[in-house]
């Protein structure tokens, strides 16, 4: 079982202050930072819309959304309650003292319901990637197809790799991509990523193009990786930019 995502979220607000705080005391002894134009009464809830997003978007706060498959009205539910903590207010226990226990039952018959629902769904999809006679399974049980071989010399596990990459799921919801950073590259040692990739990513040589479908086992498991399901078969196109 993962650490509860709530838990997660705790602990990053804590971080996010103790990294604040050293920088504090310096910026102290400088003359405080003036805005170059005031800003209006809009332009201000526009900047805490947007430090909101931000901070939202870097907390485990989508994962939690998508792990429990919340509807629009239950996220506003959950807001509510947020809103009430920032705010400092306080909230009376429920008067139903079973609530709790049976609201984590809801919760847990969820993930249980999706489990199932998604280990179908990507069994059914590597069915059909295996009855794609263009694709090739290793012994791991990765399935690839090499779109451009590449020239020079294949890394290895401890090469240094810099790569463009699109990932999705089974059904095809792209859940990570170099192209909404401007396409630019992504380097790292390839022993340090999941092992789809570490095994995939060393049948090509520079320039290379690879196609990989990498079954759970061989990406993260049982375990839920944000917007990632668990037990997901990742898809990812992958250009090999540069091996040192």
């Amino acid at each position: 079982m993962r650490t509860p995502i709530l838990a997660a979220f705790a602990f990053a607000m804590v971080a996010l202050h103790a990294a604040d705080a050293a920088p504090a005391a310096k910026a102290a002894e400088t003359a405080p930072a003036v805005p170059s134009k005031p800003l209006t009464a809009d332009e201000q809830r526009r900047g805490f819309i947007q430090a909101g997003f931000q901070l939202g978007r870097g907390s485990p706060l989508p994962g939690f959304r998508t792990q429990y498959e919340m509807s629009e009205a239950e996220v506003d539910a959950f807001l509510s309650g947020l809103r009430i903590a920032m705010l400092a207010g306080s909230m009376e226990p429920d008067a139903d003292e079973t609530l709790q226990a049976r609201f984590g039952e809801l919760l847990n018959s969820r993930v249980v319901s999706k489990s199932s629902r998604v280990k179908a769904e990507n069994v059914a999809f590597l069915a059909k990637v295996d009855a794609d006679k263009s694709i090739t399974r290793t012994a791991s049980g990765l399935r690839y197809r090499i779109d451009k071989a590449g020239s020079g010399t294949k890394p290895i596990p401890t090469s240094q790799v810099t790569c463009r990459y699109t990932g999705q799921l089974c059904n095809g919801k792209v859940f990570d991509s170099t192209k909404t950073r401007k396409d630019e590259p992504v380097t790292f040692t390839l022993n340090e990523v999941i092992p789809g990739w570490t095994e995939g990513l060393q049948l090509i040589a520079k320039g290379g193009v690879i196609h990989l479908w990498i079954p759970a086992n061989l990406a993260y498991g049982d375990q839920e990786q944000d917007v990632i399901p668990a037990g997901s078969v990742l898809e990812f196109e992958v250009e090999l930019v540069d091996v040192k």
